[in-house]
C-alpha cells in the first residue's frame, strides 16, 4: 500500500528474538532465528514478498516420542518477531509481529501469527499442514 509506490529497491526479512515458553512447549527452541537472506518485495496483490517455499517459519508441536494422549500437557509459546526492511545499506525494524503456539492435554495444538486467527489441529489429525504459512508453506 499504496498501489502507485515502487518497492523495487526494498527488501524484507524476519529478525531473531527470544520467546516465552511454558509447559509442554518448553521443548520448542528458545529463539526464533533470523532469516539468513533478504527477500525482494514485489508488491503485487497476492504475494507482497518474493519468498521461497520454506523460510524456517515452522514448529514441531510434538516429537515422535509422544504417542499416547496421556503424554500431552498444556503449553504456550510466544515469539515477538522483528520484521525488518532494507533500503540500499539501511536496515531497520519497522514492526513486531507475534507468533504464538499452544497445546492442550487432549492433544490439540495450534499456531497463529500476527492478526491471523488460530490454526488448530489434533495430534491424530492427518491434515497436511505443510501449505500453511506457519509451517513453511
Amino acid at each position: 500500500m499504496p498501489n502507485d509506490v515502487s518497492f523495487g529497491n526494498i527488501q524484507f526479512k524476519e529478525g531473531s528474538c527470544t520467546g516465552q515458553r511454558t509447559g509442554m512447549l518448553l521443548r520448542l527452541q528458545p529463539t526464533h532465528p533470523e532469516w539468513p537472506t533478504w527477500y525482494n518485495i514485489i508488491g503485487d496483490a497476492l504475494n507482497k514478498v518474493d519468498l521461497p517455499p520454506a523460510t524456517g517459519d515452522s514448529a514441531i508441536m510434538y516429537g515422535g516420542d509422544i504417542t499416547e494422549i496421556s503424554q500431552y500437557s498444556i503449553g504456550t509459546a510466544s515469539y515477538p518477531i522483528p520484521w525488518m526492511y532494507k533500503a540500499q545499506a539501511v536496515e531497520q525494524t519497522f514492526t513486531t509481529v507475534y507468533q504464538e503456539f499452544r497445546t492442550a492435554s487432549n492433544g490439540d495444538h495450534g499456531v497463529k501469527k500476527d492478526g491471523e486467527g488460530w490454526h488448530d489441529v489434533n495430534h491424530n489429525d492427518d491434515t497436511d499442514i505443510t501449505g500453511w504459512p506457519e509451517f513453511g508453506g
